[in-house]
């Protein structure tokens, strides 16, 4: 769906369950400010551009964390979790 007005941005938040992995809850996908991440255990977090570049080493607490990404350019992101062995591709708009 494309706002009629160009200069309007759209977004929305979708939560997703991830089964086996372990991370109960993922949110903000397509993101702006921030991740969202509900683990029922401590795991790490690395994220890539789209390129492959580290853009940053997380360590995600059990419960919720959240992840500023304020500062972050629009685009593609891949976000993986090292104890689970499992990647996603992210949109920050």
């Amino acid at each position: 769906m494309k706002p009629e007005n160009p200069n309007i941005k759209m977004a929305y938040e979708r939560k997703m369950t991830l089964g086996f992995t372990g991370v109960a809850e993922f949110s903000t996908n397509p993101f702006q400010n921030h991740i969202s991440i509900r683990s029922p255990q401590k795991d790490q977090m690395v994220l890539k551009s789209a390129k492959g570049k580290v853009i940053g080493n997380y360590e995600i607490e059990k419960g919720q964390s959240r992840v500023n990404t304020a500062n972050f350019s629009s685009g593609m992101y891949i976000l993986t979790f090292i104890n689970q062995n499992r990647s996603f591709k992210l949109i920050k708009l």
